[in-house]
C-alpha cells in the first residue's frame, strides 16, 4: 500500500468513526441497479402449525394474554416481528366461550377466518366470523373478539406492523369503549352489498372501507362471475365500495382461483405479498425456489422475484394481501410480466 492509499484508508476510518460514510465506497449497495429483497420466500405449513395451535389453546390463558396469537416471524429480518417487508402474519386462537378484550392501535389489521366461528366487534359494529370471511379492523379502530360457539375459532391475522414500526408512529390503547363512529362505517355492511349502489346519505367518508366484513360466500360468487384469464386463473380484488380503492390503504387484498395444471403468467413486482391457501393444493415458483403448498398453509412472496403458481388439485383458491398501494402512493410500484 503506497502513501496515498494509506492516507485514503485512514480517511475512511476517520469518517466512519464520526458516523459519516464515504458514498463512493458504498454506492453500488445504496443505489442498486434493481431491488433485492432481504428475505427469501418462506412457508409455514398448517400441519406444522397445528400442534402449536393446540398447545397454545390448552396452556395459554386469556387472562394472561392480550391476544393468544402465534407470530409468523421470518428469521431473515433478524428477530424483528416481520413476516415479509411491510407485512405481518399471525395465527390467533379463541377457544369456546373465550373473549379478547377491546383495544386499538396504529397498525391496521385484517382477520381471515380459517376454522370455526365467532364475532369481532369493530367500532361498535358486530361482524360474524365464518371460514373464509375477511374482517377489517382498520387503523385506530376499537375492536374485540369473542367465541360464543362450542368449537374453537382460528384466524389469520394480517397487519402492516413492519410498515408502522419502520415509520415509527406506533400507538396502542387498551380497554376503550367500542362505540359506533359518526361516519359511513356506522351503516350496516348490507347497505353496501349491492354492486353499483351507494347509500345516498350525508355522512363523513372513511379513509378505509366502511364495510368491515367481506363474507367468503360473496367472494366465491364474485370469483364465479369474473371471466377466466388466459392463464386459466380467476382473480378478484377486495375493494372499498365508496371509491373502488383498497379496503385498507396499506394492504390491498385479492382472492385467486387457479385452474388445475395451468401455470399462471410469470410476473414480478416491487410489492410484497403474503398468501394463505383457502382450498386445494399446488406449488409456486418464487425466484429460484419452488414451494409446495396445501390447505391453510401461509407463504410469502418477497418483492422482485419472478413468480408463478399452479394448482395440482382440481381447483385451488388463495387469499393474497399485499403492500401494493403503499408502493403506488410513492410511485415505487413496478410490475413486469413474461409471456
Amino acid at each position: 500500500m503506497n502513501h496515498a492509499e494509506d492516507s485514503l484508508s485512514e480517511f475512511h476510518r476517520t469518517l466512519r468513526e464520526s458516523a459519516v460514510w464515504p458514498f463512493w465506497e458504498v454506492c453500488d449497495d445504496v443505489m442498486m441497479s434493481e431491488p433485492c429483497a432481504p428475505d427469501a420466500p418462506r412457508i409455514w405449513r398448517w400441519k406444522d402449525l397445528l400442534p402449536f395451535i393446540d398447545r397454545a389453546g390448552r396452556e395459554v390463558s386469556m387472562e394472561n394474554a392480550e391476544r393468544r396469537a402465534l407470530m409468523l416471524v421470518n428469521p431473515d429480518f433478524g428477530g424483528k416481528s416481520f413476516t415479509t417487508t411491510n407485512l405481518f402474519a399471525g395465527i390467533q386462537i379463541l377457544e369456546p366461550g373465550e373473549a379478547a378484550v377491546s383495544h386499538r392501535h396504529t397498525a391496521s389489521a385484517m382477520r381471515f377466518v380459517v376454522e370455526g366461528g365467532g364475532i369481532t366487534v369493530v367500532n361498535g359494529q358486530p361482524c360474524p366470523m365464518e371460514p373464509g370471511d375477511l374482517i377489517l379492523t382498520p387503523n385506530w379502530a376499537w375492536h374485540e373478539h369473542s367465541n360464543p360457539t362450542d368449537r374453537r375459532v382460528v384466524w389469520l391475522d394480517a397487519l402492516d406492523i413492519p410498515l408502522a414500526q419502520n415509520l415509527g408512529p406506533m400507538f396502542m390503547e387498551h380497554g376503550g369503549t367500542n362505540r359506533v363512529e359518526d361516519d359511513l362505517s356506522a351503516l350496516p355492511d348490507r347497505a353496501f352489498a349491492a354492486g353499483g349502489y351507494m347509500p345516498d346519505i350525508a355522512a363523513p367518508a372513511t379513509r378505509h372501507s366502511p364495510m368491515f366484513r367481506y363474507p367468503w360466500t360473496q367472494t366465491v360468487a364474485a370469483l364465479n362471475a369474473v371471466p377466466v384469464a388466459p392463464d386459466g386463473a380467476r382473480r378478484v380484488r377486495y375493494t372499498n365500495p365508496v371509491d373502488g380503492g383498497p379496503v385498507i390503504r396499506s394492504m390491498d387484498c385479492y382472492a385467486w382461483e387457479l385452474a388445475e395444471g395451468q401455470e399462471t403468467r410469470p410476473a414480478r413486482t416491487t410489492s410484497n405479498a403474503i398468501v394463505t391457501v383457502v382450498e386445494g393444493e399446488g406449488r409456486s415458483a418464487i425466484g429460484e425456489e419452488t414451494i409446495q403448498w396445501a390447505e391453510h398453509d401461509v407463504f410469502t412472496v418477497p418483492h422482485w422475484n419472478w413468480t408463478s403458481h399452479i394448482a395440482v388439485s382440481r381447483t385451488a383458491r388463495l387469499f393474497v394481501y399485499t403492500d401494493r398501494e403503499v408502493l403506488r402512493l410513492f410511485d415505487f410500484l413496478r410490475d413486469e410480466y413474461r409471456g
